[in-house]
């Protein structure tokens, strides 16, 4: 019988184009996607009128953008990734596939999505205030745009 238990999560790791562990990650949000579709009305038994959602086998739309966020750090991998987007883009030099995996506390992969035709589309930092609490780390965040993704 399976285990129905929700998997815990730790941290997510990206690995992209290849490159294995590129960055690690607190959160990462927004991975959906929606199949086209069409109403169908029909008259329930008792005849009521019904409209039922039916697929059409038509267009798949992946939400966008996925973004991840994580403490910023001194490794300059993502931002040189973006820098290729912000200048002329080049797909050739700014497309990339990369592989997202759900991490446990034991370090373990528990689920892992795979998404091809990605981008970055969104940079920001954190605000950062001296003043702010001692220790407050600065926060990096990623919006990511995707031809497709799947779950394997």
């Amino acid at each position: 019988m399976p285990k129905l238990a929700p998997l815990g999560v730790s941290h997510w790791k990206l690995s992209l184009g290849g490159e294995e562990a590129v960055g690690f990650f607190r959160s990462v949000s927004a991975m959906g996607a929606s199949v086209e579709h069409s109403d169908f009305p029909y008259n329930s038994e008792p005849g009521n009128p019904v409209k039922a959602w039916v697929p059409t086998g038509g267009a798949v739309s992946y939400q966008e953008p996925i973004t991840l966020e994580r403490g910023l750090d001194a490794e300059l991998k993502l931002w040189e990734w973006v820098k290729k987007v912000m200048g002329e883009f080049d797909p050739d030099a700014a497309m990339r596939e990369l592989t997202i995996e759900l991490l446990n506390y034991k370090n373990e992969t528990k689920a892992k999505f795979k998404a091809t035709g990605v981008w970055p589309s969104s940079y920001a930092t954190s605000n950062w205030n001296a003043m702010g609490a001692k220790g407050d780390p600065a926060i990096e965040t990623l919006g990511l745009a995707v031809e497709t993704w799947e779950r394997f």
